[in-house]
């Protein structure tokens, strides 16, 4: 919330406001999960940054925000630059996503505002995975019941699922 305004601007303290600056971060913090979830070979990366300027942009978007700070220190510009990173993450299939870039920029991240997005979302455990992939094949049968049941056992578990056409997200949901 605090990083929203320039240091030297007095902040709008309102409801809405701390309420936008949670919503963010929890954004932030589902992208970073999606970091478990990209499985590609080094060769697969290097593929992608050499061919996809969506993705070289992911890797320029830490070195973008450097410059924003480094620039009287401007958080919400900083702030902004994460802001459309992620959301070019997001628009992206996961099979799509630059693995190598997402980690720098998580750790960048991390580094320069000391939000622990990469410590505060680690991997989820084997047995997680096999009831999103359970959960998967129930839905692929149209077992709604099976798959809203393994959801609510997830759920359980604080890890929350989105349904993608090419397959399952997870994050790790409020506490």
């Amino acid at each position: 919330f605090v990083l929203q305004s320039h240091y030297s601007h007095e902040g709008n303290f309102s409801w809405e406001n701390l309420s936008a600056a949670r919503n963010r971060l929890r954004k932030w913090y589902e992208v970073a999960c999606l970091r478990h979830q990209t499985y590609e070979s080094l060769d697969d990366d290097q593929r992608k940054s050499d061919e996809q300027s969506g993705h070289v942009s992911l890797l320029a978007a830490s070195g973008a925000v450097r410059e924003a700070l480094a620039n009287d220190l401007n958080t919400p510009e900083a702030l902004r630059l994460i802001d459309e990173a992620f959301d070019r993450v997001l628009a992206r299939p996961l099979a799509a996503v630059y693995h190598r870039g997402l980690e720098e920029l998580l750790v960048a991240i991390d580094q320069l505002l000391g939000l622990d997005l990469c410590e505060s979302t680690p991997d989820i455990t084997d047995e997680a995975k096999q009831l999103i992939l359970q959960r998967q094949r129930a839905r692929e049968a149209r077992d709604w019941p099976t798959a809203d049941r393994l959801r609510t056992e997830l759920a359980t578990q604080h890890i929350a699922v989105r349904d993608t056409p090419q397959g399952p997200v997870w994050w790790w949901a409020e506490k």
